[in-house]
């Protein structure tokens, strides 16, 4: 899936969060407008960080690659890695460390 992407949304704009709050996001991707070969797109998936990528928790998605991410009270930065994979064995990931900053 070398002619994709994959985009993280925050909706609302939001890009600073307080902790033990909640963020609604979304995930999903595409690929590059004329690609040949291409599958049929699937398995959105979303993790969060709360220690820099250090380790990593699993974010419930939707069928549509929507969910609620859960901003942990005392919470410092948080990191978000995206991914999804098509059905010939292609994939893509996308990872930010500090993606969001918490008060």
């Amino acid at each position: 899936m070398a002619a994709g992407r994959s985009t993280l949304e925050r909706r609302g704009g939001r890009s600073v969060r307080r902790g033990g709050g909640r963020v609604p996001v979304r995930v999903f991707a595409e690929y590059v407008k004329g690609a040949t070969g291409t599958g049929a797109l699937g398995g959105n998936r979303l993790e969060a960080s709360y220690d820099e990528g250090v380790t990593w928790t699993k974010v419930a998605l939707d069928g549509r690659g929507r969910g609620e991410l859960r901003v942990p009270a005392g919470a410092g930065p948080v990191s978000l890695r995206a991914g999804a994979s098509d059905d010939r064995g292609g994939s893509v990931t996308q990872e930010i460390i500090r993606a969001v900053g918490v008060k």
